[in-house]
């Protein structure tokens, strides 16, 4: 999420800064991203108040440690939890495409609309998102993926068995299945 969608949902309308950024909102010129030279720029540029500049300030520090900005780029900070979900999606990828047809054929057959069902567009977002983020992998990730998730044995690696497989560390092994895993909630708006 960017600064300027995070201001526009969260920030009440009595703020300086929520009150510039619904007034500005639709301003080709105001910057979409989380780089905070940017945004003070864009601020200073709209001869912002101090008061605004004040809650910029603040609501920029409150933002950033929540969504851990570094140098203008957002990382996802994802609990074990939602990691385990997130992987799930990937080893029951082949068994929730199988549900969404059968998913389907059931509703068709009761005359409902499929398009109108919530189980269907949620694992139909996540199975596409799967599909187009494999398609786009390294060899090296796609070995992970294979290895790790679509073991045609049902057994997934050890990422030990995986990194001396690919010639690298374990901690670089983890270090790509963090960047799959974040890569997954951006795609199917987990976050």
């Amino acid at each position: 999420m960017t600064f300027k969608k995070w201001i526009l949902q969260y920030i009440n309308e009595d703020s300086p800064i929520g009150d510039l950024a619904r007034d500005n909102n639709e301003d080709p010129k105001f910057p979409d991203s989380n780089s905070y030279d940017e945004l003070y720029s864009y601020l200073l540029s709209q001869n912002a108040s101090y008061l605004c500049l004040q809650s910029f300030e603040k609501s920029w520090q409150f933002f950033k440690s929540q969504h851990s900005i570094v140098e203008g780029k957002q990382h996802m900070r994802l609990e074990k939890f939602e990691i385990e979900v997130l992987e799930s999606y990937w080893t029951n990828f082949k068994e929730n495409k199988k549900r969404v047809q059968h998913r389907e054929l059931e509703l068709s057959q009761s005359g409902e609309n499929p398009a109108e069902d919530a189980f269907i567009q949620r694992y139909t977002t996540i199975t596409k998102a799967i599909e187009q983020i494999y398609s786009e992998l390294d060899e090296d990730l796609k070995t992970i993926v294979d290895m790790r998730y679509w073991n045609r044995s049902g057994m997934s690696e050890d990422w030990l068995i995986i990194a001396d497989c690919l010639y690298m560390s374990r901690s670089k092994v983890l270090k790509k299945r963090k960047w799959l895993i974040e890569k997954t909630a951006e795609s199917i708006y987990w976050v």
